[in-house]
């Protein structure tokens, strides 16, 4: 009897050491999630060179598990409960209600965020987090029988307008790795090339995240 006692105090104390290790401060980690988006609808506009304006009450679909994938990835420094952040979301955006004017509108290769950020630990393993970032989208549209030029900008890439975020996460610490379960929202705008034109994209997005931090450098 005395010996299993000994046996589960021993291996209670364990536990707290490696929990302990996992959670030492200050700590710089990567960290990898998969996951999805949804957004409610919010108006488009569409402005071409000789033509009268498109509006439409755009509803975004974001297939995150269609190629290219949805994912994040980031980096962050944790110190006493605080952590700064810096992370590139892969979000995709593909307009599901196009106006017969419009053949195609999608952000498949990227609406990307690039988003800085500050946590704080309310709770053991119960993070609240949020930042700010620009927005990085790659379009591919036909409008009006004319199709965007891909070689513009960075190969296709746009520094397009800014997006702000918030959320909460759950993390469960094992040796130098964390397993993170999270949801957040995304509030972005942004405006992007077409054929002779712009369009004014604005998203609301709520994302569901899972996946895994590991420590590098204490």
């Amino acid at each position: 009897m005395r010996v299993g006692t000994t046996l589960r105090a021993a291996a209670a104390a364990a536990g707290l050491a490696l929990a302990a290790r996992a959670g030492a401060d200050p700590a710089w980690s990567i960290r990898v999630l998969g996951g999805g988006a949804w957004s409610p609808r919010t108006r488009l506009d569409v402005e071409q060179n000789g033509e009268p304006d498109i509006r439409v009450q755009a509803s975004w679909d974001h297939k995150p598990f269609e190629a290219p994938l949805y994912w994040v990835v980031g980096f962050a420094r944790r110190n006493r409960g605080r952590e700064w952040s810096l992370e590139l979301i892969h979000d995709k955006l593909y307009l599901e209600n196009p106006p017969p004017e419009v053949q195609e509108f999608t952000l498949s290769h990227g609406w990307n965020l690039l988003l800085a950020g500050y946590g704080y630990e309310v709770q053991p393993g119960l993070w609240i987090r949020g930042g700010a970032g620009p927005v990085i989208s790659h379009p591919e549209n036909i409008v009006r029988g004319r199709t965007n030029v891909q070689n513009t900008g960075v190969d296709g890439y746009h520094l397009s307008g800014a997006a702000l975020w918030a959320g909460l996460e759950e993390r469960i610490s094992f040796w130098r790795m964390e397993v993170i379960l999270g949801v957040r929202g995304t509030a972005a705008y942004a405006e992007v090339p077409i054929a002779g034109g712009f369009a004014r994209v604005p998203n609301l997005a709520f994302h569901a995240n899972l996946g895994l931090a590991f420590d590098l450098v204490r």
